[in-house]
């Protein structure tokens, strides 16, 4: 079948920045948990299990602060094994894909069921694959990880048929009792977080389609800004440390700092600019850090996908969301191109130019 290019990818095409693709995605789908709630809820909610609070939480800070209106909750009953696999199901079945056909199948999340074994096979089991199998954990760049990964075994001939799925449950880690004015600030990232899944099949490229750039940074020495630090050998049976902890301003200027540096990276190596892309997906935590992406880029705000404002920080799942959002919209289809953009606790950021 040929692929008929859009206008930009064609001009990117023309202007001498074509590159051989070895990974195409073949489809991408997400699945968000039932339950709505609004980050007015989230304040009551924390005002009724908080009976030593000593400061007035005001109705509606929350969203005043990050514009999140609302996120999805999981049920209790729900993990992060059944939002991936949900996902996958769904890729699967769009795509035509015989379960047996899957020969590498990759959880990429920042939350998991349990610490052992890797979540990854919960995942196989509730889908019937029988691939190889690993979990990659990068925070919120997991995802975005793991197409890197992906791309790589499918550039080496290694596998045929990769699926990616995540599932995230961080509202598990929401501390909702807190005794002051400091523990509510340093548990304020929680506020903001929601649950779903989402995945992605990728085969080897046939066409012009495909993964043509990627570019990846971090600063680690910045991992103590943003976390939840309990569950592994630090604080492995400290019950309190079960929450997220983190000072939401260095977070901020860590990722302004990094974001600095590799993006003008990532457009001198590739020899594109913001305009070459039809729509561009991007991590997100609050909408004004969205808004001052989308102010330096020099775009208009029609080809940026936003989905904090409903869906708040969803982790891994943002960017395949926003892509299947922009697909389904009819935002992007076959032969546009896509700019993604993952951020991350760490710190660390990742940036990956597709044709569809």
């Amino acid at each position: 079948m040929t692929i008929q290019l859009s206008p930009r990818a064609q001009a990117v095409r023309s202007a001498g920045t074509d590159r051989p693709t070895k990974a195409m995605i073949a489809g991408v789908a997400h699945h968000m948990a039932e339950q709505v709630m609004t980050s007015l809820e989230v304040e009551e909610k924390v005002r009724a299990s908080s009976p030593n609070l000593n400061f007035e939480l005001k109705p509606g800070t929350i969203e005043r602060l990050t514009g999140v209106h609302e996120r999805r909750v999981a049920r209790l009953d729900q993990n992060t094994s059944d939002f991936a696999a949900a996902a996958a199901r769904k890729v699967l079945h769009d795509t035509g894909t015989d379960p047996a056909d899957i020969d590498l199948l990759i959880f990429s999340s920042s939350c998991h069921d349990i610490s052992e074994p890797a979540t990854v096979h919960i995942v196989q089991a509730l889908l019937g694959t029988n691939a190889n199998v690993f979990d990659l954990k990068n925070a919120c760049n997991s995802f975005l990880s793991a197409i890197h990964v992906a791309e790589a075994f499918l550039a080496a001939g290694t596998y045929k048929n990769v699926l990616i799925c995540t599932g995230e449950c961080p509202t598990r880690a929401i501390r909702w009792e807190v005794e002051g004015e400091a523990q509510w600030r340093s548990s304020f990232p929680g506020y903001t977080v929601g649950d779903g899944g989402a995945a992605m099949l990728l085969r080897p490229a046939t066409d012009e389609r495909g993964i043509w750039f990627t570019h990846f940074g971090a600063d680690s020495e910045k991992w103590p800004v943003m976390m939840v630090p309990g569950g592994g050998s630090r604080h492995g049976h400290d019950m309190d440390k079960l929450y997220f902890e983190g000072d939401g301003g260095a977070l901020r200027r860590a990722v302004e700092e990094i974001g600095a540096r590799v993006m003008p990276e990532a457009f001198i190596a590739s020899g594109v600019t913001f305009d070459d892309f039809d729509a561009v997906c991007i991590h997100q935590v609050s909408v004004a850090g969205l808004d001052i992406a989308i102010e330096f880029s020099g775009i208009g705000p029609e080809r940026w996908m936003r989905s904090v404002p409903q869906f708040g920080n969803i982790s891994s799942v943002t960017l395949p969301l926003q892509l299947d959002t922009a697909i389904q919209q009819g935002t992007v289809g076959a032969g546009s191109n896509v700019l993604m953009i993952g951020l991350a606790a760490g710190v660390s950021m990742g940036v990956m130019m597709v044709t569809l």
